[in-house]
């Protein structure tokens, strides 16, 4: 007798499955050219405990192969699932390499087919992390060069916006190499774990360096018990400047007596103005293709022997191709408008201070302005390609002191395309 049941419950178990070995409660949406399913991106947001520690400080772009692996395995969101198992041999790294290669450059068609000849899988890898719906296009029997083009070119907005987010987690960059520094050339070096993780930073001030592990110094050889707290402060983390930095940072000492509950609290540095960023990052003045117009902040301090006023307002800084010259534009709601060139030159106009503090002593001229020469401006561009010549960020740093009456401007600042 034959054994009808047996195989019709074992047609009945392959027929619940999907080609591709999905399973069969899985409800997905159908290509009807093929049957098979149209991916779609994740709809949840990256999760790397180290990357969102990371930019909870600062927005530098700082990864290690962990991170990256991580990334690549979020937006190869049910891959196998559409395609099955990926082979033995290709690593995340790889794939980060290849998508980091795919979205720098109007790359053709051909010059893709070309570099991935034999590496079909990889490509398809690759392309399909940058956007999961190009596989539905390679399902109808389409190239992965020719797919990812014909997307890439329908959707310039969607490609713009998914390459930053690539480039900030697979870029091979570390916060610890970031060259960042005040006005008078204090260095801020971040210390970073094996993990990957920020766990502090080093001062590095007139050659020696003060180790904030953990942003904490307990002296606990001293009486009294000292510690010192150190706050790193990003403007650029909430600007979305990855390649640069600004901010201000502040030390605050912490003095414990025996005989006493109530500890000292006092002031060893506040509101610090720092700038910089990565150097393989940063374009020369002389290399920038064109004029550029980025808005941003500015934020520091202007104080007198008496007064501090902190600063903190939109600003925008515009460089000029020709001249080769860079200008600060801000308006403080508290202080002045002001507006420095990285040749020296300052005007200050619109005084506005509720208790008429830190106000320059120079009298204004006929336009309503206080002009002067002196002012220190450096800026830095940055772009993820500097070979282009087109930043897309910038970060800088100005002082100015007044000689008559000894008032000072301290600023950091920060501005992106």
């Amino acid at each position: 007798m034959k054994k009808f049941p047996i195989t019709i419950v074992t047609l009945l178990t392959l027929a619940a499955c999907h080609s591709d070995g999905g399973p069969s409660h899985f409800s997905r949406p159908q290509n009807p050219n093929t049957g098979i399913g149209v991916p779609s991106n994740p709809d949840y947001p990256f999760n790397n405990k180290e990357a969102q520690y990371n930019a909870s400080i600062t927005g530098l772009i700082s990864n290690n192969n962990s991170i990256t692996s991580d990334y690549v395995t979020y937006r190869l969101h049910n891959y196998s699932y559409y395609n099955g198992d990926i082979s033995a041999g290709i690593s995340n790294i790889d794939i980060a390499d290849a998508m980091q290669w795919l979205i720098t450059g109007e790359k053709t068609v051909d010059e893709i087919t070309k570099k991935y000849a034999g590496k079909d899988e990889l490509l398809h890898l690759a392309a399909y992390a940058i956007d999961n719906r190009i596989n539905n296009c390679i399902s109808k029997n389409g190239t992965a060069a020719s797919c990812f083009v014909k997307w890439r070119d329908n959707n310039p907005e969607t490609f713009k916006k998914i390459s930053t987010e690539i480039l900030k987690y697979t870029t091979p960059l570390s916060a610890a190499d970031a060259n960042i520094r005040t006005a008078n050339d204090t260095q801020i070096k971040f210390i970073i774990d094996n993990d990957g993780t920020i766990t502090g930073a080093t001062i590095v001030k007139d050659g020696t360096e003060t180790d904030y592990k953990n942003w904490t110094i307990i002296k606990t050889g001293e009486h009294p018990l000292t510690v010192e707290k150190m706050q790193y402060l990003s403007e650029g983390k909430n600007m979305g400047l990855t390649y640069s930095d600004f901010g201000t940072y502040y030390i605050s000492k912490t003095q414990y007596e025996k005989d006493t509950d109530e500890p000292t609290i006092s002031s060893v540095e506040s509101n610090v103005p720092f700038a910089g960023g990565y150097d393989n990052h940063k374009i020369d003045t002389v290399d920038i293709a064109t004029d550029l117009t980025f808005s941003g902040r500015a934020v520091g301090k202007a104080e007198s022997d008496t007064n501090t006023i902190y600063l903190n307002d939109s600003a925008t800084l515009k460089f000029e191709k020709e001249t080769g010259h860079s200008t600060l534009s801000a308006s403080f709601h508290n202080w002045y408008d002001i507006k420095v060139k990285d040749n020296g030159e300052i005007e200050f106009s619109n005084y506005t201070n509720e208790k008429d503090m830190v106000k320059l002593s120079a009298p204004e001229n006929a336009n309503g302005t206080i002009t002067d020469t002196g002012a220190k401006m450096n800026v830095g561009y940055f772009a993820p390609v500097p070979a282009t010549g087109i930043p897309t960020e910038a970060a800088g740093l100005i002082q100015y002191t007044e000689n008559a009456s000894g008032i000072k401007m301290d600023l950091s600042f920060g501005a992106k395309e």
